[in-house]
């Protein structure tokens, strides 16, 4: 996560940083990225964590463009968030 931040840093000096914990509901932290009119994402959790804020955004209908470690993008999340 440190090093995804840094190398952000280098083309967006006051990137907007959320953080949450594995496995946290990530609700409240994706609609506050909306709100904030936020138009990428990079996340640097495990595929449930995608999971769960590709859900939340979903529900709030918010698109963003999100970007992650390829690992984080497995089958599944693949198949079920194709859009």
């Amino acid at each position: 996560g440190e090093l995804c931040l840094e190398g952000t840093k280098r083309e967006y000096p006051e990137p907007v940083v959320i953080t949450y914990k594995p496995g946290d509901d990530v609700s409240s932290q994706t609609l506050s990225l909306k709100s904030k009119q936020v138009e990428g994402i990079l996340n640097a959790g495990y595929e449930g964590d995608m999971g769960n804020m590709l859900k939340s955004m979903r529900q709030l209908n918010f698109q963003a463009r999100v970007g992650a470690n390829e690992d984080i993008f497995t089958a599944k999340i693949i198949t079920e968030y194709k859009d």
